[in-house]
């Protein structure tokens, strides 16, 4: 993930942008990202819905756009770029569906043969994604980051609760990339954000940290990836390389 940051953070200095990577919003990093898993020959997919909301497996509704409002987690890794990921959800609502009808008697046997050949969400890996800059860029200028702090901390609390109280997801992460003036600011604030997550009593373990020089447009000339396993979900901690 570092690796994928440097080398477009490098494309925008060839191109003379007037702006480097860390002036993208956190929704643009995302492809920049899956780029780099893509590249080293995993799946990867993006903005996929939570497997295990029992809420939406109360829903009889199966039609398109029915997804719309599920909780979304920013990309779920899989072996293969061919693998395709099984939606238990779905399975659910079309098991439900067929409740009363001539069909449910081998509802369930028709849908565990229709995925035989998906992932399934248990199998994956499960990636959310905070990004936060010392100096981040409001409405096109770059000023000092007043939330930098909290923001270090909120994010992660938030997708490690979210990731944890699933029930499907077996292996899991959470990656901060964060954008600073120096590599040393970074790791030294990542240190004391993994205390307070520790203090939090959270899921989550010590975390791999990876850091990189970028292109100073606005006060940012470093950028750390830290990534923070989720523990006790399934079966042991998973660890995923920032680089």
């Amino acid at each position: 993930m570092r690796d994928a940051c440097l080398s477009a953070d490098r494309a925008l200095a060839d191109e003379q942008a007037v702006r480097g990577i860390d002036a993208l919003a956190e929704l643009a990093l995302h492809p920049i990202l899956a780029g780099g898993f893509s590249s080293a020959g995993w799946g990867v997919h993006r903005e996929i819905p939570y497997p295990g909301d029992d809420a939406e497996r109360a829903r009889a509704d199966d039609t398109p756009g029915s997804d719309r409002d599920r909780v979304r987690c920013d990309l779920v890794i899989t072996p293969s770029p061919e693998d395709r990921l099984a939606d238990p959800v779905h399975a659910h609502r079309r098991i439900a569906r067929a409740a009363g009808t001539l069909f449910e008697p081998i509802a369930e046997d028709i849908e565990t043969r229709a995925t035989t050949d998906h992932t399934e969400p248990a199998d994956a890996f499960w990636l959310e994604i905070k990004v936060v800059g010392q100096t981040r860029y409001r409405q096109g200028v770059p000023v000092p980051n007043p939330a930098y702090g909290a923001e270090l901390v909120a994010g992660p609390i938030a997708d490690a609760e979210k990731l944890a109280d699933d029930g499907v997801i077996q292996h899991a992460a959470i990656a901060l990339v964060v954008f600073t003036a120096h590599e040393d600011i970074a790791r030294a604030d990542l240190a004391t954000v993994t205390h307070r997550l520790f203090d939090k009593h959270l899921p989550i373990g010590s975390p791999s940290i990876a850091s990189g020089p970028i292109q100073d447009h606005a006060g940012n000339a470093a950028v750390t990836v830290a990534v923070f396993p989720l523990r006790g979900i399934g079966l042991g901690e998973v660890s995923l390389d920032p680089m």
